[in-house]
């Protein structure tokens, strides 16, 4: 049927990983990692059939932990929090 199915990995023209996850039923689902064009790890993400869900982190090129927040049936859900790189926190609601 042609829909996408189990891990999939995509690479930058430099051969970097760009990112990463699976699919069922040609839909994203379950755990995703997205990175920078440079290969460090950008933010981590989770997927219920294509609806944003569980806790989102994303990092900074050094990757240290930037902003991290939940997704309830791909809306915001709960306390989000980022944080300086000095790791104060800048924001939390």
């Amino acid at each position: 049927n042609g829909e996408k199915t189990g891990k999939w990995v995509w690479y930058t023209k430099f051969g970097k990983v760009d990112q990463e996850g699976s699919f069922d039923q040609g839909k994203q689902h379950g755990k995703w990692k997205f990175y920078y064009p440079t290969g460090e790890l950008s933010y981590e993400a989770e997927f219920d059939h294509d609806l944003k869900t569980g806790t989102w982190q994303y990092f900074d090129k050094t990757g240290t932990l930037f902003k991290k927040g939940s997704f309830v049936n791909d809306l915001k859900d709960g306390k989000w929090e980022t944080w300086y790189e000095n790791g104060n926190l800048v924001m939390s609601g």
